[in-house]
């Protein structure tokens, strides 16, 4: 597999779980919206309540120049518990996968 398709392969298990997420306070689901093919990640809110159409993009993620934007990354890395923890930022690679 190569990067690009790790990359893309990574982001859909970090952002698939957001889809699970419920509120309490207000109508709305998530959904996940994935291109691989343009590389854009998103999941986004989607509801009613009553004639008002409650929508948002909750996450927005790209892929450019073969790599993601390091800093959600990062941020979802830690917590989602993903353990990705050897990382070569110069390098944009991944040396050592850990469970």
């Amino acid at each position: 597999m190569d990067k690009l398709e790790k990359y893309r392969q990574i982001i859909c298990q970090i952002l698939t779980p957001y889809v699970n997420i419920t509120y309490s306070n207000v109508p709305v689901h998530n959904r996940a919206a994935f291109d691989q093919e343009n590389d854009q990640y998103l999941i986004i809110s989607e509801g009613w309540n009553k004639s008002e159409h409650l929508h948002s993009c909750l996450i927005h993620l790209e892929i450019y120049d073969e790599f993601f934007s390091l800093k959600f990354i990062e941020k979802v890395i830690q917590q989602s518990a993903v353990k990705l923890i050897i990382y070569q930022e110069k390098k944009e690679i991944i040396v050592q996968w850990t469970d």
